[in-house]
């Protein structure tokens, strides 16, 4: 039986985290079939966003929003993280205040765009306290490490490889 809501997208399972609560305690293994937190895989960016403009819709709740966000920000970083800074009131009702900061830096921390340490930055210093940016300047690190990697580390890695193959 597939359930469908406004969102307009059909899922085995209703949005309600009783049901899946309810099937792990009687079965005693997770839920085997799709969920709304698991709508942002890989090559599935119009549905990432999809999820993202469902997660600010009451029908999911706002803990399972808030997952719904940073699950897409798993595979789609940049996506998510403008989402969260277009919709920042919204998405800061789904998100308690005492861990906002590490919520948003964890949504771009995969990112490997250069913008996105700049979009950070902006981030922290119109929202965050001077003392309360550590994670937003691990992630803008990260991004910098990650984009150094990508440049510098994997074409000599990639050289490497192709004089091995010969």
């Amino acid at each position: 039986m597939y359930f469908e809501g406004t969102h307009e997208l059909a899922f085995p399972c209703p949005p309600t985290s009783t049901v899946l609560r309810e099937y792990n305690d009687y079965f005693a293994t997770p839920y085997p079939l799709p969920k709304l937190d698991d709508i942002a895989a890989p090559g599935r960016s119009a549905l990432a966003r999809r999820a993202l403009d469902l997660a600010l819709t009451p029908e999911p709740g706002a803990t399972t929003s808030a997952g719904m966000i940073a699950g897409v920000a798993e595979e789609h970083p940049d996506l998510a993280f403008d989402f969260a800074m277009a919709h920042l009131a919204a998405v800061d009702q789904r998100v308690d205040a005492s861990s906002r900061s590490r919520y948003y830096a964890t949504l771009a921390a995969r990112s490997a765009d250069p913008a996105m340490i700049d979009k950070l930055k902006a981030y922290a210093a119109a929202n965050l306290e001077e003392t309360s940016r550590r994670d937003t300047d691990t992630a803008a690190a990260g991004i910098r490490d990650r984009i150094r990697v990508r440049g510098q580390v994997l074409p000599a890695i990639d050289a490497w490889l192709a004089r091995r193959a010969t």
